[in-house]
């Protein structure tokens, strides 16, 4: 890319097409290579998201909440940036509304839903290419507005957020699962050294990037620009969102659940943990317990919240017991004896490494929580 290129004032018109080309090779990618992220990993999305929202690790985050809250299952819903829809195919499958409107920007992920829902025989659900920028829903129309990873692509969070309380009925949701850390992927540098200490101690094996093919040692942390340049709406006001959600709605639930530690490190080397190794989540959980202690002591912040919001005016709700770890349904018995089988075996694995390379792990950790921040 050439300097005029990258110093060249973006129109308007070419931030969007710049996005929506963005997300139509990210479409096309993630059919080919499904595992990229940290939560496309079954086993870190059930135990890090599902189980802190629901209870049990085998309950959808999501299907979990809408039960909780007792949204009724002939609401109307709006997915805002539903990408390739996934969650709300799920969501209209559990029966948890009568009818959906989801719309994007790009016309690749809403093809490849279109596809997945006329193949899972769900029809409850309206796919339209529309700009969040540019969507004016008609007051009161919806009792729940929906956003899975999409609110931090948005600049005008004011316009935006102001028209959502606009179209909730008066009992309606708006309910999200987002990133909230920095904007424009700015992490800090206690964070990205924290990321690279643990990919130090993790065996070669586990640490093969999928796009470059090398082994990754670090998260490179990319300048403004190059967002500015691939990606313009990527966490474009993100560490602002909290604090904006907060004029227009009451919180009814806020769950964090990390992720500040594990999206960087897991980012494109998910791939490399085979879940049906005792070993492998061992580490896997061991990661996870490293997060949760930094962001517990407050060395980190949470990266990533689900929150269950209603508009300012809304009447008064029935008197609940708050919300805290919602117990796990008896049918997740089984869930809970899974876990404590794998957290045998994890630790038992534990006490068997010192001879083993995975010790090395065990001896970065203790060289992390002995340094001084």
């Amino acid at each position: 890319m050439s300097s005029e290129e990258t110093a060249a004032t973006p129109t308007v018109d070419d931030s969007l097409s710049r996005v929506a080309q963005c997300w139509n090779r990210t479409t096309a990618s993630r059919s080919e290579h499904p595992f990229r992220g940290w939560l496309d990993s079954y086993h870190v999305a059930s135990e890090r998201l599902n189980a802190r929202v629901t209870g049990a690790p085998s309950v959808n985050w999501l299907v979990g909440l809408a039960r909780r809250l007792e949204v009724p299952s002939s609401s109307r819903w709006l997915s805002i940036g539903c990408g390739a829809a996934g969650q709300e195919i799920g969501a209209a499958q559990e029966g948890l509304f009568a009818h959906l409107d989801a719309i994007d920007i790009a016309p690749a992920a809403l093809e490849e839903a279109r596809r997945v829902a006329a193949a899972a025989g769900v029809g409850n659900v309206t796919f339209r290419e529309l700009d969040f920028h540019r969507l004016e829903p008609r007051p009161e129309s919806y009792d729940v507005v929906f956003m899975n990873m999409s609110l931090h692509h948005v600049a005008e969070l004011d316009q935006l957020l102001s028209r959502i309380a606009a179209s909730l009925t008066p009992n309606g949701f708006f309910l999200l699962n987002e990133y909230i850390g920095p904007s424009q992927f700015q992490f800090g540098d206690r964070q990205l050294s924290i990321v690279r200490d643990l990919l130090k101690a993790l065996p070669e094996e586990l640490r093969q990037d999928l796009t470059t093919g090398t082994t990754k040692t670090c998260y490179e942390r990319r300048p403004v620009d190059y967002w500015n340049a691939v990606d313009p709406s990527e966490a474009v006001r993100s560490e602002s969102i909290v604090p904006t959600l907060e004029l227009y709605f009451d919180v009814v639930e806020r769950i964090d659940y990390g992720g500040t530690i594990l999206h960087l490190l897991l980012e494109h080397v998910i791939h490399n943990f085979d879940e049906g190794n005792a070993h492998h989540l061992a580490i896997l959980r061991l990661l996870g317990g490293i997060e949760d202690v930094l962001i517990g002591q407050g060395v980190l912040a949470s990266d990533f919240t689900v929150m269950a919001l209603r508009r300012k005016d809304a009447p008064p709700r029935p008197a609940r017991e708050p919300v805290t770890a919602p117990p796990a349904p008896a049918s997740a018995d089984a869930d809970v004896a899974f876990l404590r089988r794998e957290l045998a075996a994890a630790r038992a694995y534990l006490r068997s490494v010192e001879s083993s390379r995975g010790w090395r792990l065990l001896q970065g950790i203790r060289g992390l929580f002995g340094r001084r921040w």
